[in-house]
């Protein structure tokens, strides 16, 4: 339940920009707006991988940007494992070209 709740709130914000904009126009930035909606998915995905990782404890301590399929993994975790094993999470996912581990270890 948890998992749909994430995905819906993040499915209605890609929708509102999907609205905003012609999917092939470009965006802001370098992205074209599909790739921003497909980069959304990538994260909503990512973050329901370390939701259900079995050693992903702090989960919620960790933030997922991706930009053109690489999946940023920034916050904290409280151990090695923790960390090692939400790397592996977020690989698991379609869509992801790399992960680069930013996660510090809670002291």
């Amino acid at each position: 339940m948890t998992i749909g709740m994430i995905c819906a709130v993040h499915m209605a914000g890609l929708v509102a920009q999907t609205a905003s904009g012609n999917s092939t126009a470009q965006s802001s930035g370098s992205e074209t707006v599909s790739e921003k909606i497909s980069d959304g998915a990538i994260t909503t995905k990512v973050k329901a991988a370390l939701l259900n990782a079995k050693d992903v404890k702090g989960f919620q301590n960790i933030h997922v940007k991706t930009t053109a399929g690489a999946v940023r993994l920034t916050g904290t975790v409280p151990s090695r494992q923790a960390k090692e094993a939400a790397s592996a999470a977020a690989r698991t996912v379609d869509g992801v070209t790399h992960v680069h581990n930013d996660l510090h270890i809670a002291n």
